[in-house]
């Protein structure tokens, strides 16, 4: 379908998806640059994310994350010098979580998550938001 968003230019999206899997996610991101992707976007979860940035690191091609690639080790320019991150990244998320309670002289702060089917995700999130916090001390509950 032509849309003209760039006149002059053909764009062609190619959609694999790597249901959360680093396996999958390093095979998907070698297929796509053998076949000569100028850019990559995703993968939208912390490990696939991380396969994936090294590959394209490798070979110089960009890779734009989003979703719930939110470790803070993708903030490391130097290891994902091709990685950008579309979202904010959970340390971050955990400063400012730090400013709320602190504005507010809050004491208590519950993370409460279930890791039922994904395990990566909230225990990432969680020691990413723990150093944000510095201090504070983060009780963590899980419902597995």
């Amino acid at each position: 379908m032509k849309e003209n968003l760039l006149p002059g230019f053909e764009f062609e999206f190619i959609y694999l998806f790597d249901q959360c899997n680093e396996e999958l996610a390093a095979g998907y991101t070698i297929q796509l640059l053998s076949q000569g992707v100028d850019v990559i976007l995703g993968p939208t979860c912390n490990y696939p994310t991380v396969a994936a940035a090294v590959i394209s690191s490798f070979y110089n091609k960009p890779l734009f994350t989003w979703g719930l690639s939110t470790s803070s080790d993708f903030d490391n320019v130097v290891r994902f010098p091709a990685l950008s991150l579309l979202s904010v990244n959970s340390y971050s998320l955990g400063v400012a979580l730090s400013a709320v309670l602190l504005a507010f002289d809050w004491t208590q702060f519950a993370f409460v998550y279930s890791s039922l089917n994904d395990d990566q995700t909230c225990d990432i999130m969680k020691n990413d938001l723990q150093v944000g916090l510095h201090d504070l001390t983060i009780v963590k509950g899980a419902n597995r």
